[in-house]
């Protein structure tokens, strides 16, 4: 909880910094604008052992609504002692975006739609001669949301600052195998399954060019 208050506070802190900036700016937010999206996650701006970003293609239908379709994908990798790590996920994503006010210089927006995300984590510990390898598999589907103001440095150019939330139905597949020196491997799985209910751990950044 304490995570998501400093992060919804950050994305209040961009729109009192968008509104400052003027009373109004012209902007591309109109019946039939395309845009090509990029984002980052805000914790990995300087991080060299992972990333987490994306791209989406948005069109409007008037100046307050518009339909963004978009991919996400994040990577992850470490070592520590005996212990190494390797995560990769993806995120489908088609929102309903609606804005709160086109004309304004800080435009807020909202926007909801179905998702559905990939996750393959793997982790392997080596102890004398016995090497332990867990991994699991995580597929999701449901409804993502998103809330967001985005400030447009030119008329064609903007920067977005967001939070998503999500609601998926997700199964998990995971086992462990152990390799000892000599022996053969011996494997274990386990599955589940259920709704999870969970928001972003960082504001997304993002830079949108409009044709």
């Amino acid at each position: 909880m304490k995570r998501m208050t400093v992060m919804l506070a950050a994305v209040l802190a961009c729109v009192g910094w968008a509104s400052s900036a003027g009373a109004e700016r012209e902007n591309s937010l109109r019946d039939g604008a395309w845009a090509l999206q990029f984002s980052i996650n805000g914790g990995d701006f300087f991080s060299l052992s992972s990333f987490a970003g994306g791209v989406s293609v948005k069109r409007h239908f008037t100046p307050k609504s518009a339909v963004r379709a978009g991919v996400s994908f994040d990577a992850e990798g470490s070592t520590y002692g005996a212990q190494e790590s390797d995560s990769r996920g993806v995120s489908l994503s088609i929102l309903y975006q609606r804005y709160v006010n086109p004309t304004a210089d800080a435009n807020l927006y909202w926007g909801v739609g179905p998702s559905g995300r990939f996750d393959d984590d793997v982790q392997e510990t080596h102890r004398d001669s016995l090497t332990t390898v867990n991994e699991s598999e995580l597929w999701s589907a449901g409804l993502s949301g998103v809330v967001g103001v985005e400030w447009f440095a030119a008329r064609v150019i903007s920067l977005h600052a967001e939070y998503e939330a999500a609601a998926r139905y997700t199964w998990v597949g995971e086992s462990t195998e152990y390799n000892r020196l000599g022996e053969s491997p011996v494997r274990s799985t386990r599955e589940s399954e259920g709704w999870s209910i969970g928001a972003g751990s960082t504001v997304r950044f993002g830079l949108s060019v409009y044709f």
